[in-house]
């Protein structure tokens, strides 16, 4: 996986940067911090293999490097606002009001994709690989989500509208193939975790919980979970565990379990994921509660 060597590199080679012997600490960080707001403020969303999309997808490929590092970096300072720790990069993403234009550019890149696979198009321009753009893109944003910053601005209808059509194609016509964990008919399952692990701090717990009734996201996670979890690590199966055990936390499902699991079948695909929710309840304590919600359910519905 491309990301693999980037993250291997030092903060400097993220950067770009110069000879550190050539310039102050103090000169160079202003520049470098001063170029990385620069190529967020360039960050638009342009129609898919335009000119203009081919170079924005070397700007991410470096943002999303820079963005993990950070992030990995800054993790031990969890719980503090994106201003007290060390993540420019979403950071200015946050300041530059990117955060939903990178959403739509997902959803218009995707919609693009699956048309043209429907019309027999190979995946690669020849110019730049399209894989490469998603997964940029789509680790750039995960990293984002991290943020409560960023959530708070997100356009939570747009996004689980996004996650919904996304699923349904994987469940359609999507075949697993190592390294596509990356892509976002996984990592989709990744941001509705994000996202509910920060939902007592977002004030629209109401808004978000209809638009997963009304795109039936936790049928499709089910499904997703049934067809694709053989070939996944237990750790890539970590997310569909917490946000499933965290939504079902929640005042509204406990009121109105039966708008989101109805069906008899997708009871039955609920006892699937028993054998990772017990694992992580033996060793999870700070989610303990959470996960507790989905262990009850999961008995509940046997």
């Amino acid at each position: 996986f491309f990301f693999d060597s980037m993250a291997a590199s030092d903060r400097g080679n993220a950067y770009s940067a110069p000879d550190p012997c050539s310039e102050s600490l103090e000169k160079m960080t202003k520049r470098l911090t001063s170029d990385l707001r620069a190529r967020v403020r360039r960050l638009a969303n342009y129609p898919p293999l335009s000119p203009e999309w081919i170079e924005m997808a070397d700007t991410l490929q470096h943002l999303a490097s820079v963005a993990m590092m950070e992030e990995k970096d800054s993790a031990k300072k969890e719980g503090g606002s994106i201003w007290e720790r060390d993540e420019l990069c979403v950071r200015y993403i946050i300041e530059e009001g990117k955060i939903n234009m990178l959403m739509r550019t997902m959803n218009d890149f995707k919609k693009y994709q699956y048309q043209a696979m429907k019309e027999g198009a190979k995946e690669e321009d020849g110019k730049v690989s399209t894989k490469v753009f998603e997964q940029s893109l789509g680790i750039l944003l995960k990293c984002a989500f991290t943020a409560v910053e960023a959530l708070q601005t997100l356009d939570v209808t747009n996004m689980i509208e996004h996650i919904a059509m996304v699923l349904k194609h994987a469940l359609e016509s999507y075949e697993f193939t190592p390294g596509d964990i990356s892509c976002q008919e996984f990592l989709v399952v990744r941001y509705l975790e994000l996202i509910f692990k920060k939902l007592e701090s977002l004030n629209n717990e109401e808004t978000i919980m209809k638009q997963i009734e009304c795109n039936e996201v936790v049928p499709l996670v089910l499904k997703h979970f049934e067809k694709f979890s053989p070939k996944l690590e237990k750790e890539s199966q970590d997310p569909y565990v917490y946000f499933l055990a965290i939504l079902m936390e929640t005042e509204i499902y406990q009121t109105h379990k039966g708008k989101y699991i109805a069906d008899a079948g997708d009871k039955s695909r609920l006892a699937l994921l028993e054998g990772r929710t017990k694992e992580i309840l033996s060793v999870d304590q700070d989610n303990r509660k959470a996960v507790r919600a989905l262990s009850d359910n999961i008995t509940r519905f046997k």
